[in-house]
């Protein structure tokens, strides 16, 4: 027995919002309509998340954020091999920092060092908090040598 079309949701039927086929988009639907391209947004949720996290790491464990920061700066000094930000938790926490209530308070110590020019994205690697989904490496930036 074929399945129902109103399961298989076809272009104009039931449910229907618009397909995406490859590279194009099915009908008068843009990919701005159809919310495929709203980075924008979507930046705006994951600046408020990381906000949020490292907001409350702080108001549990006061001064949490400075001080997971300074021993950023000491392991990105220290590490002359590509690493993640989850190599950097858990040398943290052998240095005594106390894990923040959500782990997700390191991402904004992480990007505050990306923007401080401690370190670059160089690559991806399989993290274990992540199911081995790949996630950023960062290393210190190459020395530049004046010609």
């Amino acid at each position: 027995m074929a399945p129902s079309s109103e399961k298989r949701n076809p272009a104009g039927g039931p449910g229907f919002e618009g397909a995406v086929a490859g590279s194009e988009v099915q009908g008068d639907h843009t990919a701005a309509r159809l919310g495929l391209l709203d980075f924008k947004a979507a930046a705006a949720r994951r600046d408020r998340g990381m906000e949020s996290s490292l907001q409350h790491a702080n108001e549990e464990l006061p001064g949490w954020s400075e001080s997971a920061f300074h021993l950023l700066t000491q392991y990105a000094a220290q590490e002359s091999m590509a690493w993640t930000a989850e190599q950097f938790r858990a040398w943290s926490h052998a240095q005594g920092l106390p894990p923040p209530p959500e782990a997700r308070a390191f991402g904004p110590i992480v990007q505050r060092g990306l923007r401080a020019g401690l370190f670059v994205r160089v690559g991806y690697a399989p993290a274990a908090s992540s199911n081995g989904s790949p996630k950023p490496t960062y290393a210190r930036p190459a020395l530049r040598v004046a010609a």
